[in-house]
């Protein structure tokens, strides 16, 4: 699964129990997950926007890096150029468009954790899933 930040997000801080499943597949490596690097710096950018003691956010922050690290792609730059292109066909992100860049890229799946995007996208006829969709299929 190649995810973005909403998901990311959504999986290691929100409370929805559906996806509680799907964190602990991957946590225990039963489900590959991929980001590619601008998803890395808008999770680390929602973790610095949340509540916490400074003491305690530096070690979330550098908890989440660990995690992202392991996860993390680099795109070349053939990747980022087609990402690019599709910000501006799709009227979307950058972040949104890398994911579906990796998606076509590794034969995988976007799964991502804004509705009006997975809904959007499947419009265009790409393979995107929201949160809620994993285990529907």
């Amino acid at each position: 699964m190649i995810a973005d930040a909403p998901a990311i997000d959504e999986l290691l801080f929100g409370e929805n129990s559906k996806y509680q499943k799907l964190k602990k597949m991957i946590l225990n490596g039963k489900v590959p997950l991929r980001v590619p690097e601008t998803v890395r710096y808008e999770v680390l950018d929602s973790v610095v926007k949340k509540k916490a003691e400074p003491e305690h956010l530096q070690r979330l922050l550098s908890l989440v890096a660990q995690f992202l690290d392991c996860i993390t792609v680099e795109m070349d730059a053939d990747q980022l150029s087609k990402a690019a292109e599709l910000c501006k066909v799709l009227d979307i992100g950058l972040s949104s468009a890398a994911c579906l860049v990796l998606a076509t890229s590794f034969v995988d799946v976007y799964i991502t954790g804004n509705i009006s995007v997975a809904r959007k996208l499947k419009k265009n006829g790409y393979p995107v899933l929201h949160l809620s969709e994993v285990f529907s299929i």
